[in-house]
């Protein structure tokens, strides 16, 4: 670190004037002459958001195709300091003033990273160097004086927070907060009899009910010098009821993955994932998984490829414990304020006791928009198909011990306003619809719901 400060503070002696009337103007803002329209757009959008590391990623994940350029170098370096990592700062920004020495901007805020690492000596010996070095008139020197003072403020001010998260609490209501089923009724077909009619009783019929949704993520990317990139996120979810206790849900997660880059614009990508589901106040399931995937970035897109493990236990039922190999692929778009993410994977459930059923085909595909339309409002728009299909016959009294087949359907539209001028509290509304299709009866379900709410992001 100390052979690099000396590298910059000679390259300042050789600046004329110029250099001292750039550093007296107020500091330009990250200009982004020389990135792709929809990679500028794209980090433009998480800077508006304050989602400072989805910017920090979208650059780093450039950075081996676009890293020569300067005002790359400047953005990126602003952009890490925006979001609370500071040496990731400072290599883009020691890169600027090496090839552009003249760039005021990049000198200050390159200041700015010696003091968040807590070496405030190298931000005023940056200072120091210019100011000896050119004699600037006192109107100058005021100026540099004002940006000793900002620096100074740097040392007895916190670092920014490099924990990134939300939290969301909607209140609503659900028309099926029972999971009741959507028919009245059914018959059993046993074998060489006749057909029995059952009629379900009122507590197996849907029931409407007030519902109280929380939600909570918090993560944070860990940049390395080899350019690779660590995540780690955990996320809770809650829906609780009004009457319906028993059907409390609550759903917590860890999750963990690394980004390699291995070529321009692609990387290779290792995943990790714990997650525990409790039903009414008691342990239901258990879930356990890692992945391999291959993202590749082209032009304004994000494309993956993944393959995945699931062991599935299920606490009070090990009836229904399973190993779930999937494969999918992904889809990510931005553009003139719009996002469309499109995800599909398909998967083998196997049994690990005698299920009814048997091993179950899983496939699962996703369509999300979200629209910008105005730095205050946005819309997003979702739609997701579900298939489940058994490999063996669920059971000789339900329809002749047919191969049971389940497929859902769901749309989910929310409006959300952004309060205030910091960007942290948002108030939405969301509308969602779900349908199970089933050729047992037993299986099909309905359900509709409406929240608003406040989100915290942070």
């Amino acid at each position: 670190m100390i052979a690099v400060r000396r590298i910059l503070l000679r390259s300042v002696s050789g600046l004329g004037q110029m250099c001292l009337v750039a550093l007296a103007l107020a500091l330009p803002a990250a200009r982004a002459a020389d990135l792709p329209p929809d990679l500028a757009e794209r980090v433009q959008q998480s800077r508006t958001r304050a989602d400072f590391a989805a910017a920090l990623r979208d650059l780093q994940a450039q950075q081996e195709v676009l890293g020569d350029g300067a005002d790359f170098n400047y953005l990126l370096g602003v952009v890490a300091l925006e979001a609370g990592e500071p040496l990731v700062a400072l290599d883009a920004l020691e890169r600027v003033v090496l090839h552009r020495p003249e760039y005021a901007g990049a000198w200050l805020d390159l200041a700015i990273a010696h003091t968040r690492l807590g070496d405030p000596a190298s931000a005023e010996a940056i200072l120091d160097h210019v100011e000896t070095t050119f004699s600037p008139p006192p109107a100058l020197r005021e100026q540099i004086a004002q940006a000793r003072v900002g620096l100074r403020a740097q040392v007895s001010r916190p670092a920014a927070n490099p924990w990134h998260g939300d939290v969301a609490v909607l209140g609503g209501y659900t028309s099926n907060a029972n999971a009741g089923l959507a028919v009245g009724g059914f018959n059993l077909t046993p074998v060489g009899g006749n057909l029995v009619p059952i009629v379900l009783a009122d507590s197996q019929r849907p029931r409407s009910d007030a519902v109280l949704q929380s939600r909570a993520s918090l993560y944070r990317d860990f940049a390395h010098d080899s350019g690779s990139t660590t995540s780690l996120l955990a996320y809770f979810r809650g829906r609780q009821y009004a009457q319906e206790g028993d059907y409390t849900y609550y759903e917590a997660a860890l999750g963990a993955s690394h980004n390699l880059p291995i070529a321009p614009g692609r990387s290779v990508v290792l995943g990790a994932s714990l997650r525990e589901l409790t039903l009414g106040g008691r342990p239901l399931a258990l879930f356990a998984g890692s992945s391999l995937g291959l993202r590749q970035s082209l032009g304004g897109c994000m494309v993956q490829a993944n393959v995945e493990y699931e062991y599935r236990h299920y606490q009070q039922s090990a009836y229904y414990s399973a190993d779930v190999l999937w494969g999918g692929a992904g889809l990510d778009c931005q553009w003139r304020g719009n996002t469309v993410q499109l995800t599909a994977r398909a998967g083998r459930d196997s049994a690990r006791g005698d299920r009814a059923g048997g091993d179950t085909t899983r496939i699962e595909s996703s369509l999300l928009w979200r629209r910008d339309w105005t730095p205050r409002w946005t819309s997003e728009a979702l739609l997701y198909v579900v298939h489940n299909g058994d490999q063996l016959g669920y059971s000789p009294l339900l329809e002749n011990n047919a191969t049971r087949r389940i497929d859902r359907l769901g749309e989910r539209l929310s409006l959300s306003r952004t309060l205030g001028g910091s960007g942290h509290w948002r108030a939405s509304v969301e509308i969602e619809n779900s349908r199970d299709y089933s050729n047992l009866p037993i299986f099909r379900l309905n359900e509709h719901q409406i929240s608003m709410g406040l989100r915290y992001l942070f």
